[in-house]
């Protein structure tokens, strides 16, 4: 390290004595960086190619990352000297600068003495306040430009955040996105010819010795394994402490071959077997499966050698502990995704879920080695990692931050002893160990608890730990090498009541509307059915009742994630949206609100698809849950932090900054909402919101407003509340669910089926014949240009299909349905009249009362600001512009009591009477321009009469919530067409 410089009054002398203060906090915040004395200089000429005289104020060059550099200026702006070092090389070679943080700097920082330097910088700063800094990222983008984070104004941050930062944006992700791609797609060619020369018997036995039945996919996803293995082995190989193993890198075994540049199958076993030796079977246990014997050599040592220099290519290219290339790489690896509903946690969104888990540890001293080797993580759909390797990393950063220095004894508690991670995918929990080793590459390891679990024959995987302790693994024959001769089968460990924290991102699929439970590539129709029935099994002896078929898969695996907890634990978990909303998640949330202290949601209402995993195309929600109490105790008041961001993070370096806010709010006391605020402005809202029956929705979950959000709740339990406009009444009608109130029409499927479709249901339906009157009409279908007034016409007519069920379904039609799938973007009408009654059908569902005012009134409520906001909450939103309700659904969505023989009812019913004729005589536009649709207007209008508010305050904080409402992504479905038409109208 250069001396620090005495303190002079020299402003520039003054921010030169800050800068060699900073360098050294730094290097005290990462054991990495004070390992080498020149990764982290200050000051210093001759460190950029072609620019001798050139002085960057920081400059940390890292041996596994690309160089990051730092410009300070004490109250001025420091954007252009940071720009300015972007695209530079450094002397000598190592690389460009592709990131540089500009900090600016508060004028007291020149009246500092030199032992304040020291001080305000350390971990603790003075008086346990660390010393705050504003900064900006600058990086380079895919075509060269300089792109700014945040785009205006600065984020204030520690010199803690500021290494955080620094690791986060050395390789900017789109580099590994590409890179990514590039190998995946040598992979996928090496897959393709390796399947073209060898006979058919061999690859078939490469797929099964890791579980595949599909042939190509078993090729591709060995090759894989083989690549990845090979880049272990070789940047152990490079690690001067364990060249007593006697490993060579990629480049010397290629020079070992026989034929020059050439690595031989046997040189590789050899190789491997020497790691086995040691351990690292979850690593290269698979690989050594894989060599089949019955593999060619010759064909072998050919695509070995291929996938050898592409190894030692990524290598090179320093994709080494900071970065996640597993979880990029894997998902382009794999055919079966969809049909699992198998999807790998984003990056950014893993980053913001495992910091969040991590900071809700009741951890008091981070660098207390013998209190983290009590820690226990497990992740029991692990995919590649993601969520482990993030999780390790955030641990790693808090135990350095606080001191910590024996990163090899932290590493090996890491990998031994506290993580679990299974999959059913043997590729995934290689890539999974492979990744997790690579944070520490130079500290070897012994045993791990990661695995592949089987899904075959009867075998539900992971889930096998609801009735065990312990299941096997896939590669458990792998283990029987020369070198270790046990032939016991692998088994991973999970006891009950056991784990600090469990992480994941579990699979969604359901066996519902087409889609198959266990439904893998390869594997047969009757394993699969064996698969099926023993997870019923499971489900029946379930204690916790949360794991059930409507809600899918996903909820076993939360229900597993609880039993494994232990007292105080914390849970995290990446979940479709019907779990914060729809009844089959009822005794989820149930469980969630009366065995954790605090439950914090997560939720990118803004983004397009608001999805945290790659490929699902739905609507997804992070949630963690803190202080895990197994004994179930019913709280007075339980209560649902809602974190709702309006963007989403555009790297890892802003997930850590959203995450950090999520931690500040999760420990907040005083408050019960408020705005997420950053330099560029308002980037989120947050709200705490009570929960009257801890099975009910939690209806903020993805509401980006919150004026939407508690106008929402409060119509759903008989108020009218305007938090802006300081309003809070009580309405004079009671909230009753629908299902008190109205009978319910059955589903479609118990009514009938279309002419050609799958045969149930009483009725064979046909659209109607013009100038023809059906004897039994049905609402069956939505039609945007015909139901366009409050009064619409059948769509179709019944043909009698089961004559015992005729009479019986007959007596479901009504004058009035509802829709059961709105598209707010498309279609006006939200509940509609049919002038002669009607049965529903696979889009409306019909409501039935004696009382015809009754039913005007809930037509026009439901089509009314009020009733379409009530409905939108209460229902599914896991489509962008839709409001789904399941039966379900519709008969608990509350309402007010129009059949209420009070007098606030008589009058209700009194005006939807008086009014029907004209209302039905309105023509509506979609539902998501409410706010600029006069008719809709109108509707309000009677609407507020009926629930005795008519008075211009009422009206205008009804406004105002209509507007607001529009603006949701989840009503305008972010069409460009209705947001230029709503922008439109504002302007």
């Amino acid at each position: 390290m250069n001396d620090v410089p005495n303190r002079s009054r020299g402003p520039r002398l003054q921010e030169a004595t800050f800068n060699f203060h900073l360098a050294q906090a730094l290097r005290n915040r990462r054991v990495s960086w004070r390992k080498y004395t020149d990764t982290i200089v200050a000051e210093r000429t001759g460190t950029i190619a072609g620019h001798p005289g050139l002085k960057p104020d920081i400059l940390i060059q890292p041996r596994v990352s690309s160089p990051v550099a730092i410009e300070t200026e004490i109250a001025s702006d420091p954007s252009n000297d940071a720009k300015n070092r972007l695209g530079l090389s450094l002397t000598p070679a190592s690389g460009l600068i592709m990131a540089a943080i500009g900090i600016r700097l508060p004028v007291e920082v020149r009246e500092w003495g030199d032992d304040e330097f020291e001080q305000r910088l350390s971990v603790r700063g003075i008086d346990g306040e660390p010393f705050a800094m504003e900064y900006a990222l600058f990086s380079l983008g895919r075509n060269r430009e300089t792109i700014r984070w945040p785009e205006d104004g600065w984020i204030t941050g520690t010199v803690s955040d500021i290494a955080d930062l620094c690791e986060a944006a050395a390789i900017p992700q789109h580099i590994l996105a590409d890179f990514a791609q590039e190998v995946a797609t040598s992979i996928r060619g090496v897959a393709y010819d390796l399947q073209r020369e060898l006979p058919p018997h061999i690859s078939r036995s490469i797929a099964d010795s890791i579980g595949q039945k599909d042939l190509i996919q078993g090729l591709r996803l060995t090759c894989c394994i083989w690549m990845a293995t090979l880049r272990i082995c070789d940047m152990l190989a490079a690690q001067p402490d364990l060249r007593r193993l006697g490993l060579m890198t990629i480049s010397e075994l290629l020079r070992r071959g026989h034929d020059q540049d050439r690595i031989l199958v046997p040189d590789v076993k050899e190789q491997w077997n020497a790691v086995l030796k040691y351990n690292y079977r979850s690593v290269v246990a698979p690989a050594v499966q894989t060599i089949v014997d019955a593999l060619p050599s010759g064909t072998a040592s050919t695509y070995m050698t291929t996938l050898g220099k592409l190894a030692e290519h990524v290598n090179a290219n320093n994709l080494g502990e900071h970065v996640d290339f597993t979880g990029q790489l894997f998902p382009e690896m794999l055919e079966d995704r969809k049909q699992t509903a198998a999807f790998y946690t984003l990056p950014d969104l893993a980053t913001i879920l495992a910091n969040v888990a991590v900071d809700a540890m009741p951890v008091q001293d981070w660098s207390d080695l013998k209190r983290l080797s009590c820690l226990s993580i497990a992740d029991f759909a692990c995919g590649t990692g993601t969520l482990l390797r993030s999780t390790y990393r955030k641990i790693l950063r808090n135990y350095q931050d606080a001191g910590g220095s024996d990163l090899a004894s932290l590493h090996q508690i890491m990998m031994e002893d506290s993580i679990t991670g299974t999959d059913i995918n043997a590729l995934a929990t290689h890539m999974t160990a492979a990744a997790l080793s690579t944070v520490n590459i130079a500290q070897l390891y012994e045993s791990t608890n990661i695995g592949a679990v089987p899904v075959k024959n009867g075998k539900t995987g992971a889930l096998e730990l609801l009735d065990h302790q312990q299941v096997p693994t896939i590669t458990g024959a792998a283990t029987k090498t020369e070198l270790i001769s046990s032939t016991k089968m692998e088994q991973i460990h999970a006891t009950d009541r056991e784990y600090s924290l469990v992480i994941q991102n579990p699979p969604y699929s359901r066996g519902r509307g087409g889609a198959k439970l266990f439904d893998i590539a390869g594997i047969s129709e009757s394993e699969r059915r064996k698969c099926v029935a023993r997870l019923n099994k499971l489900r029946n002896k379930s204690k916790l009742q949360i794991g059930n078929g409507t809600a899918g898969i996903a909820s076993d695996f939360s229900e597993l994630a609880l039993q494994k907890l232990g007292p105080h634990g914390v849970f995290a978990s990446v979940l479709p949206l019907t779990a914060a909303k729809a009844i089959s998640w009822a005794e989820f949330r149930h469980r969630m609100l009366t065995n954790f202290a605090t439950v914090v949601t997560i939720a990118f209402p803004a983004f397009s698809k608001q999805a945290v995993s790659a490929d699902t195309g739905m609507k997804e929600f992070l949630i963690v849950a803190m202080d895990y109490d197994p004994i179930q105790v019913i709280k007075e008041n339980p209560e649902v932090i809602s974190v709702n961001f309006h963007q989403r993070p555009g790297a890892e370096q802003e997930a850590i900054e959203f995450a950090r806010q999520v931690s500040i709010i999760a420990n907040e006391v005083d408050l019960n909402e408020g705005r997420i605020a950053a330099s560029t402005g308002v980037i989120g809202e947050w709200n705490r919101h009570s929960v009257e029956d801890s099975r009910e929705p939690w209806y903020p979950v993805g509401i980006r407003s919150n004026t939407v959000s508690t106008f929402a709740i409060g119509l759903l339990r008989g108020k009218f509340n305007h938090i802006r406009h300081s309003i809070t009444a009580d309405l004079e009608l009671p909230a009753q669910s629908l299902g008190n109130v109205c009978n319910i029409g059955p589903t479609h499927d118990l009514l009938g089926h279309p002419r050609g479709g799958d045969p149930r249901g009483a009725f064979v339906f046909d659209p109607i014949p013009p100038n023809t009157v059906p004897d039994y009409p049905a609402l069956w279908s939505a039609n945007n240009k015909t139901q366009r007034k409050l009064i619409v016409q059948p769509t179709h007519t019944g043909w009698a299909h089961d004559g015992d069920k005729t009479a019986e379904r007959w007596q479901t039609a009504s004058n009035l349905a509802i829709s059961r799938n709105l598209d707010m973007t498309s279609q006006p009408l939200s509940a509609a009249w049919i002038e002669q009654p009607a049965m529903g059908g696979s889009t409306w569902t019909t409501l039935r009362h004696q009382d015809q005012d009754t039913l005007k009134a809930i037509l026009i409520w439901f089509n009314s600001t009020f009733g379409l906001i009530a409905r939108w909450a209460h229902g599914q939103t896991t489509q962008h512009g839709r409001a789904r309700l399941q039966i379900g659904d519709i008969a608990s969505t509350p309402i007010p009591y129009f059949g209420s023989q009070t007098p606030a009812g008589e009058a209700a019913r009194l005006i939807a009477n008086q009014e029907f004729e004209r209302l039905t005589q309105l023509e509506l536009r979609q539902v998501s321009l409410a706010a600029i649709d006069p008719s809709r207007h109108e509707l309000d209008r009677v609407a507020l009469r009926m629930l005795g508010i008519e008075s211009d305050h009422f009206a205008q904080a009804l406004a105002n919530v209509r507007d607001q409402w529009c603006a949701e992504p989840s009503v305008n479905g972010l069409r460009a067409s209705i947001l230029n038409e709503l922008q439109a109208s504002s302007n």
